[in-house]
């Protein structure tokens, strides 16, 4: 059966990374499929799909809560224009028939980020934080979705428990991972020059940290274990990868004395060069529906590090190198040490690339196309 969908998000961008990444890998394997994809977003780059139909969608830019507001009700009224299947919405519009729960729950990610009910109340009623939150809230009214698609078990449970949304309305599907590209090869190719363009030595044991949100992502916790870690036999070295503001943590590791085992990269889109060059993946987030470098950092070969709060710990084979406190430096600094023989990386490397080989962009398409045809025939069926 073939289908007419439109897919919804704000920017479809690869570069991007996350839910936009996401969207148009799911475009092209829609495509790959047979069917035929329309994409209303604001900002969009064919990449690769040249066979979409793709609608520009006009919002307010300038202005952070009026582009929460005016891209869903442009979203609307742009809908209306042509007759479609389905709708699937991977970013925060309504009325949809199918939503993609990508980027996790704001009144979650609020309570973590404001443990304090004062401050957190001060959040809530800034524009934003207001206009996101009544957006939230009429995403999962029943009137508004007919299924929800999480990329974690974890979200799931957050949806069921805070919107009571019926668990059997929920299909969990894993985000995928190319595994051409990100694949245990990487080692040989990379290496050896990551390492010589950052004067690492062939024996230094190397920590490797992607992100661009340094704070919730937990580069404070990894250099307060590199604190605890600096007289040990082993040495380390963290390689930062990202565009976050580097300044409050170069601070912090000057206190614990281990700025000079520390090197912030800036952003990259060559991401696998640093999988290649690294001994360990670390990512102590407070909060993560699924952050897909752990993805693929397991493609690479690479044994994973990460926290009880990342959808993706639910695939990594090895539960003791889960964290339950992401603030747990301490912790933390054990599971690196552990992770300190070469023996043992390499056989946590090997379950973990075999576990990302089940998980690939192609299985994300067809899971996905099953869930979609269901919901169509359960639409079929009620006209």
């Amino acid at each position: 059966m073939s289908m007419k969908v439109a897919l919804v998000i704000k920017e479809f961008v690869s570069q991007k990374g996350g839910g936009e990444k996401y969207t148009v890998d799911l475009c092209r394997e829609l495509l790959k499929l047979g069917h035929q994809v329309h994409v209303f977003a604001n900002r969009y780059q064919v990449d690769g799909c040249d066979r979409a139909v793709f609608h520009r969608v006009t919002m307010v830019r300038s202005v952070s809560f009026l582009k929460v507001l005016t891209f869903p009700a442009m979203v609307r009224r742009g809908l209306k224009k042509e007759k479609f299947d389905l709708i699937y919405g991977l970013t925060q519009i309504y009325p949809q028939d199918v939503h993609f729960l990508g980027g996790g729950l704001q009144r979650i990610w609020l309570a973590l980020k404001y443990p304090r009910p004062f401050r957190r109340r001060l959040a809530l009623i800034t524009p934003l934080h207001l206009a996101l939150g009544a957006l939230e809230k009429r995403i999962f009214q029943p009137n508004n979705y007919r299924r929800i698609i999480a990329n974690s078990q974890l979200c799931r449970q957050q949806l069921v428990e805070h919107y009571r949304v019926p668990a059997e309305k929920i299909d969990v599907v894993y985000n995928g991972v190319d595994t051409d590209r990100f694949t245990p090869q990487v080692r040989e190719k990379f290496r050896r020059s990551v390492r010589s363009r950052y004067q690492l030595g062939p024996e230094e044991i190397l920590l490797l940290f992607v992100a661009h949100n340094f704070a919730r992502k937990g580069l404070g916790t990894i250099i307060s274990a590199l604190g605890s870690l600096k007289e040990t036999e082993s040495s380390y070295r963290l390689l930062v990868v990202g565009s976050g503001r580097p300044g409050p943590f170069i601070r912090q590791a000057k206190e614990l004395g281990v700025a000079d085992r520390i090197i912030f990269t800036g952003a990259s889109r060559a991401i696998e060069q640093f999988y290649g060059a690294a001994d360990i993946f670390l990512l102590p987030t407070m909060y993560d529906p699924f952050a897909s470098v752990c993805l693929e950092a397991m493609a690479c070969g690479l044994p994973v590090v990460t926290t009880k709060h990342n959808g993706a710990a639910e695939i990594i084979t090895d539960k003791d190198l889960v964290l339950a406190d992401p603030s747990d430096s301490r912790d933390l600094a054990k599971k690196i040490l552990h992770l300190s023989h070469a023996s043992i990386r390499e056989e946590i490397g090997k379950r973990g690339r075999e576990m990302a080989c089940r998980l690939t962009i192609a299985s994300v398409g067809r899971r996905t196309e099953g869930i979609l045809l269901d919901v169509l025939r359960e639409k079929r069926g009620e006209e």
